[in-house]
Parts: structure tokens; sequence; C-alpha cells
């Protein structure tokens, strides 16, 4: 019989109640009151990734994410720095972050990123799985590095404020971006590739370089990046295991979370997004397993809080990974933009 430490899921859930907490790759909103349940503070909402994400399709999911928060104001705020990450804290809200995991949405023209900054983007991955003009993704099977436009992207994301994620991007293309950056770069959802060797799990290496950099890994839990053993659907455990070993290689300031569950997913999208993605897709997955056993939105945080309490974590590394070393990184890279040199 499994014995509950009453004393541990306390603090567990004073830790949750002082913490910001901050799902670096939420994907998607459309039940507010389970993100509030669950302790959430600020979540990255995805405003592209498939390949025909132009700027028009990316400009109608921003208006549609501005009619969410118009709809829900006593709950959602739009969030454009990060002292509105520290405000939906204060006001028990659920701060949007806007952000994109392709580089589609400004298409071949840099002049478009001043505009979405200015409608809200703070988050830009550079590619989704393959290749457009920027870089490569990680499904490329020749990963010829970033572009001299993708350069031209970087050096304007950084003159901007808008924070780079190489979650998805190419190893080649990712050790460019990094040389280029002159600001923290971030993988908001990936896992280490020496627990389980997928091609959206990075190596040790490359967790290395973006902590020296500043940055900061988003351990992820969709299921096929959160196994232990291969084509196993993964438990909360597994996931865990993960997260620590980020926090072994990247130590506990550097480490975060981005869920990767999207709750906006349908029989529809999911048979859509299966044919085009065979590749990420694991032999047991579906609509209902695309997460761990025992994820729930509203109950997810105060179990990895109570994982690593047990663990014999401080509680002030908890709060860091849970939200607060996102939170660090957003403030350096929102509020200092680089001016061109």
């Amino acid at each position: 019989m499994e014995v509950v430490d009453r004393g541990v899921e306390r603090r567990a859930e004073d830790v949750l109640r002082r913490a910001i907490v901050i799902d670096a790759m939420g994907g998607a909103l459309v039940h507010p009151d389970r993100w509030i349940a669950g302790g959430v503070t600020a979540t990255n909402v995805t405003l592209a990734y498939w390949d025909t994400d132009n700027f028009r399709a990316t400009l109608r999911n921003i208006t549609h994410y501005y009619d969410v928060i118009e709809t829900y104001p006593d709950r959602l705020l739009l969030v454009e720095t990060a002292a509105d990450i520290e405000r939906a804290k204060r006001e028990g809200k659920v701060g949007i972050i806007f952000g994109v995991q392709n580089g589609t949405p400004i298409e071949d023209d840099l002049t478009l990123l001043p505009v979405f900054h200015r409608l809200g983007l703070r988050i830009f991955q550079l590619t989704y799985m393959g290749r457009n003009l920027i870089g490569d993704g990680v499904m490329e099977r020749e990963d010829r590095g970033l572009t001299y436009f993708g350069g031209q992207v970087i050096r304007e994301l950084n003159r901007l404020g808008i924070l780079v994620d190489l979650s998805h991007v190419g190893p080649r293309t990712a050790a460019d971006a990094l040389q280029a950056s002159r600001a923290p770069v971030v993988c908001t959802h990936c896992n280490p590739k020496a627990v389980r060797d997928v091609p959206r799990n990075i190596t040790d290496g490359q967790i290395r370089a973006v902590v020296a950099k500043g940055g900061v890994v988003g351990a992820v839990a969709y299921s096929q990046f959160a196994e232990t053993r291969p084509d196993v659907r993964p438990t909360m455990d597994d996931f865990i295991t993960h997260l620590e070993y980020l926090v072994r290689v990247a130590g506990p300031e550097h480490v975060g979370i981005g869920t990767d569950i999207l709750e906006s997913n349908t029989e529809v999208s999911w048979h859509a997004y299966t044919r085009t993605y065979q590749d990420v897709i694991g032999p047991y997955e579906n609509l209902e397993t695309e997460w761990p056993v025992g994820f729930a939105r509203e109950t997810f945080y105060r179990h990895v809080a109570e994982a690593l309490l047990r663990k014999g974590y401080k509680e002030a590394d908890i709060m860091g990974i849970l939200g607060g070393n996102f939170l660090h990184v957003f403030t350096q890279v929102w509020d200092n933009a680089l001016p061109v040199r």
C-alpha cells in the first residue's frame, strides 16, 4: 500500500502557491480554468508551425488569441514584458505569450519581424521539422546550417528583443545560431538524447551550449520524447527522469518545463499531424496517449514539485525549474533589446 506523505504534499502546494509557473511550450490554450487550477502563471502559445503558416495565416491566429483574451479578461492577459508575467501571478491570471515554431510567418521579408513584435510576438523558433529559408530542422537528412537570411533574422530578433528558440532545429543550424546570437537562446521543449535517442531530443553538448549562452532547456512531456524505453508510453516518473538528467548536465538554474501538450487537438487535426509527421509518432500514440500516463493539466506542476521535494531538491531550485529560470531569460531578452552593430 502506498504511503502518502502529507508533509511533502503541503510543501509542494506551498511551493506552487509562491512560484511563478511557466509552460514554455503550452502550444494552445482552450480551457483557461484548467491552467489556473494547475497553478500556471504564463504559457507560450503557438501561432505557427506548419510550413504553410505564412504571414496571413499567423495574423489570423493572433487575432484568434486576441479574441480569447478579450473573452476571458478576468482569467487571461497578453504578455509583452516580463513584468506582465509577474502581474499575471499577482492577479491570479494566466499570461499568454505569443510564440511561433517555424520561421515561415515572416516568409522572405525581414521587415515583417517588427510588425510581429508590435503585435506581441516574443518567442521565435527558427525551424520546425524541415527546411525553411532560415535553416534546417531536425528531420532533414542533410543539415546545411544557418542561411545568410537566417543570420539576418537572428540579428533582427536580438535587436527587437524576441527570444530565439532552438527546439526542433537541426544540430548544425542550432550551432550556427548559437554563434550568431548575441543574446541568450533557449530550447523551450527538448529532452536529453542520452535518456531517449530520438531525433527531437538533444545531446549533452547541445544542452551545455545553450547553458553557455545563458539560456534554459525546457523538459518536454510529449510522449515519444519523454520515453525511457523505446516505444513504451512514458509515465510521469519517466518525465521526471528526463528532467533530472537535464539538471545534472545543465544545473538547476538552466532547466525549465515546456509540456508541448496541445489541448486544442481534435481527431481530425491529430490525423493530419500523424500523416505528415509519422517519424515522430510512437506506435501507441493517439489523441489520448500523446502525454504520459498520469498527466493532467490541473495536477502536473504539483506532481513535479512533489517528486522533486521527495528527491531532496531545494525549494528555490524547484521554483526556478517551475518557471523562475525562464522568467530570468525572458527579462534578459525581452527587456534588453540589443542595438545593431
